[in-house]
């Protein structure tokens, strides 16, 4: 029997299940289907590492907590060198400023499938499910069918090295055993040591030429040991248990197209491919699966115009070709060697591999990463407006109050993917070409920060108007000056579903954010109907629908008000 759905995505691995989970938060109906039997996957070590940004957008959709009670968490590296810690080398994690997710958080992918799959039950279906879908999605890796059988090319280039990662059970006298380290070996290049979930350890390095040259695809698990042990020289190293090994070479390949024929649609490896020095792979798919996501369902439930779909591949292509870019220099020096275009700096390889981390934190750590103006989703504010965000930039977190208790709560998880001119605001929303009068109120979400202590009064009372949305106290000012925004002024801040601010206007213009909206957004009330939203009271298309909650919101309107 044939079912139909929505969206069929294939590949079942984290970034193919964060779509599933996240077009279902939007209501959208999925099917995931999967080539490899999971059960026998269960002792796959694969993506682990979790970068802040990626921490930032998963809070969002309520997983990163569960991660957070397996992952271990870090907040640095040591770096050693001939047995001794090399302090300019050593540093702790920097260009984690607006975030309260200033850490890395390595969680192996076996349970991040589990914190996906968990809140959402039946999302995989199997490779013989016969599904008849409105779009395709290819999340199934580097050696993806659906690119393949899309007519996508995949250019690129291969490295002649090979790569090792092996995770189990260890036993050392190095120093700070359980950190994130980083060892220089003469003989297997730059060293990665990462703690794991459930006491476990990830030991990565490159494969010297002869022993892929005496082995190749027959290399066996004691042989993989036996060079883990020799590259942690001077250190020991014993393996009490193996629970996942693997020998791969490093791809840099980018997909020509992120979309065929309008319909399909490609996220994660099946994409872009790079290696795992920098540890990106997961991280730069889970943003793709965001991205597409939400600008996927605005378009199923005929909210959105192409253009917004479009913007899918504009904004998430030019990042993975960074990612690339980098990644050329990192997996060249990973191995112990110089690349080309670095050799006229006259320095080590350990040297240079920092430096080029360094050079690229923003783009690492994920919260650097912005999108151009386009005129659609990211509209540059008015000129006569002062803040200090860029439109298609990340909105920044900072701790706010609620009315009454002075205990702080993070903006951020205040606003799920899901007032003085405050009243020209507020008859605008409320009048006749308002935005909840000509779109669905499903669509957008509302939050107002006051800039007042959080003292006697009604929030109410102190805008002088109805609020928008739930209302919470900037008591020290540090939200409106994170924002860059003058409490004396205020402002309309648009943020989108992933977090990124699509526009600012003045906190009088509401006609002005109409505009914003009206680019991108299609017209009438009929919408609701067509898509089975309640209207007036009334059941849409005669069934039984669940109320649409705020965490399916498109959008999500700050609206900062100022002082008062």
């Amino acid at each position: 029997m044939e079912d139909e759905v929505d969206v069929l995505i294939c590949g079942a691995g984290p970034v193919g299940l964060l779509i599933a989970y996240c077009l279902a938060r939007y209501h959208v109906s999925t099917s995931v289907v999967e080539q490899h039997d999971k059960i026998k996957q269960t002792m796959y070590g694969r993506a682990a590492m979790f970068a802040p940004r990626s921490l930032e957008m998963l809070d969002r959709l309520d997983i990163t907590d569960a991660l957070g009670q397996i992952g271990f968490v870090f907040r640095g590296q040591k770096y050693y060198q001939e047995g001794k810690m090399v302090e300019h080398l050593s540093t702790p994690m920097t260009g984690v400023e607006g975030t309260f997710y200033d850490y890395g958080l390595i969680c192996r992918q076996r349970f991040t499938e589990a914190a996906i799959r968990e809140p959402t039950p039946g999302l995989v279906g199997t490779k013989s499910t016969i599904t008849r879908r409105k779009y395709l999605i290819g999340a199934d890796g580097g050696s993806s069918t659906v690119r393949s059988l899309a007519g996508i090319a995949f250019p690129g280039e291969r490295n002649s090295r090979y790569w090792v990662r092996i995770d189990g059970r260890v036993r050392t006298d190095m120093p700070s055993a359980r950190s994130f380290c980083g060892l220089n070996s003469p003989t297997h290049g730059s060293i990665l040591w990462a703690p794991l979930d459930h006491s476990s350890t990830r030991v990565g390095f490159a494969l010297p030429p002869k022993v892929w040259e005496q082995h190749g695809r027959g290399i066996t698990q004691e042989t993989v040991m036996a060079q883990a042990v020799e590259a942690l020289h001077p250190f020991s190293l014993e393996f009490d248990s193996v629970e996942w090994w693997t020998v791969y070479s490093v791809g840099q390949r980018l997909a020509e197209s992120y979309c065929a024929k309008e319909r399909i649609f490609l996220a994660g490896d099946a994409a872009h491919t790079h290696s795992s020095g920098a540890g990106q792979g997961m991280n730069t798919g889970l943003h793709d699966a965001v991205n597409l996501s939400w600008k996927l369902a605005g378009g199923i439930k005929g909210y959105f115009t192409p253009d917004v779909l479009a913007s899918y591949e504009q904004e998430r292509r030019p990042v993975a070709q960074n990612i690339i870019e980098q990644d050329r220099l990192i997996s060249v020096l990973v191995g112990g060697e110089i690349p080309e275009a670095l050799r006229a700096e006259g320095k080590d390889a350990p040297t240079l591999l920092a430096e080029v981390y360094r050079r690229n934190v923003k783009l690492n750590t994920g919260l650097g990463i912005e999108y151009e103006v386009d005129g659609t989703v990211n509209v540059a504010p008015c000129e006569d407006l002062k803040i200090g965000l860029r439109a298609g930039s990340r909105a920044p977190d900072v701790l706010v109050q609620r009315p009454g208790p002075r205990v702080p709560v993070r903006l951020l998880s205040l606003i799920k993917n899901e007032a003085v001119r405050i009243k020209k605001l507020r008859d605008y929303l409320d009048g006749e070409e308002g935005l909840t009068s000509r779109y669905s109120p499903a669509l957008f979400g509302f939050l107002t920060l006051i800039a007042k202590a959080n003292d006697n009064g009604a929030a109410e009372e102190i805008i002088g108007c109805p609020g928008f949305g739930n209302m919470l106290y900037d008591a020290d000012g540090s939200a409106h000056e994170s924002y860059g925004i003058e409490k004396s002024q205020g402002a309309v801040v648009i943020l989108r579903p992933d977090g990124a601010m699509g526009t600012a206007v003045r906190l009088e213009d509401g006609k002005r954010m109409g505009m914003y909206f009206d680019g991108f957004l299609k017209k009438g009330r009929d919408i609701d109907e067509a898509v089975g939203i309640r209207v007036d009271g009334e059941l849409a298309n005669g069934r039984v629908e669940d109320e649409v909650v705020d965490e399916g919101a498109m959008g999500e309107v700050e609206v900062e008000v100022g002082a008062v």
